[in-house]
């Protein structure tokens, strides 16, 4: 199982550094412009087009850093287990 995430978060961070590259990537009807210059606010203080890709791929990329680095597995690993009280049930009829 804590292979599987591994892979699986890899995979995902991947496609997150992937989205990031391809957003920064100078728009069609301005070729001149620098790559990653369209990541930022223009000069009229709206986001540029490739500001959302963008970003959504760096908080994708920082969220699925977690499982790769900690896991929920090892977190499960290091909690007590649940109490379980014989009267939780006792009203209901199975």
């Amino acid at each position: 199982m804590r292979r599987a995430e591994i892979i699986t978060a890899f995979i995902l961070g991947l496609f997150s550094v992937y989205l990031m590259w391809k957003s920064g990537e100078p728009p069609a009807w301005n070729p001149d412009a620098a790559r990653f210059d369209n990541i930022g606010y223009d000069d009229n203080g709206a986001p540029g087009s490739g500001f959302w890709p963008f970003w959504l791929g760096v908080i994708m990329l920082a969220v699925v850093s977690g499982p790769a680095s900690t896991g929920p597995c090892a977190a499960r690993r290091h909690r007590s287990p649940p109490r379980r009280s014989s009267t939780h049930m006792a009203g209901r009829c199975c």
